[in-house]
């Protein structure tokens, strides 16, 4: 999938497949794209190409978007293919491929509450000491692998800071809990992955007033760590 943002830019998506786990737990390429062009900073997309009609359950998806209906979704024509030929396409608007549409305002009724891909502040801050119950855990785990003192003890009476990637991926993950799209389980969350070599992929919920195209954090932070070749780290 090709998503075209408001801005002109071009938001890429695959399908994700997971070892071991149902169809369902999959990420399409066109939430694949719709996520990357949140991570971007996206606020709205303009059309999006796909290499076959959207599922229903990409439909869905993509129904979280302010103006969805009026989206430009461009499929390939299966008559020009057919027929033996190459690059004929059809632009359909999203409201043709999802009429009587279930969407945000039918559970919310909020017609100022931002919608997917929209600014939004969820004002979620840490509970006082969870960064020092992380630190005293990461003090344990590097005391039973033999770390050297060294390494991470600080003078008495001033708490050392969090040793990279932990304290990043705190601040990621709270940065992504704060901008999640939950208005209907108003249960925002994020979520950091850090890699071995150090690389940080942080994802957000996302939610579908249908419920089961939701992506989860983890499903976000593997769009983010796909997308940048950074998971076979």
């Amino acid at each position: 999938a090709a998503a075209l943002g408001a801005s002109g830019a071009v938001y890429l998506g695959v399908n994700v497949e997971l070892q071991g786990l149902p169809l369902n737990a999959s990420i399409h390429a066109e939430q694949f794209a719709v996520v990357t062009a949140m991570r971007a900073g996206e606020t709205a997309l303009a059309a999006i190409a796909t290499t076959a009609a959207p599922c229903g359950h990409c439909r869905q998806f993509m129904n979280e978007l302010r103006g969805a209906a009026a989206m430009r979704v461009i499929i390939p024509d299966e008559r020009t293919s057919a027929a033996g030929g190459r690059g004929g396409h059809i632009t359909y608007q999203l409201a043709d491929l999802l009429p009587h549409a279930f969407g945000p305002l039918d559970l919310t009724h909020d017609v100022a509450l931002p919608l997917m891909l929209e600014p939004r502040d969820n004002g979620i801050t840490l509970l006082p000491g969870a960064s020092e119950t992380l630190e005293a855990k990461t003090r344990a785990r590097a005391s039973t692998a033999g770390v050297g003192a060294s390494t991470i003890d600080a003078d008495a009476g001033a708490s050392p800071p969090l040793p990279p990637p932990l304290g990043a991926m705190l601040a990621a993950a709270l940065k992504e809990a704060n901008a999640a799209y939950a208005p209907y389980s108003q249960s925002p969350a994020g979520l950091a992955l850090t890699t071995v070599s150090g690389g940080i992929f942080a994802g957000r919920s996302v939610e579908s007033a249908a419920y089961n195209p939701s992506m989860s954090p983890l499903h976000a932070a593997l769009v983010a760590a796909v997308g940048s070749d950074g998971i076979s780290a």
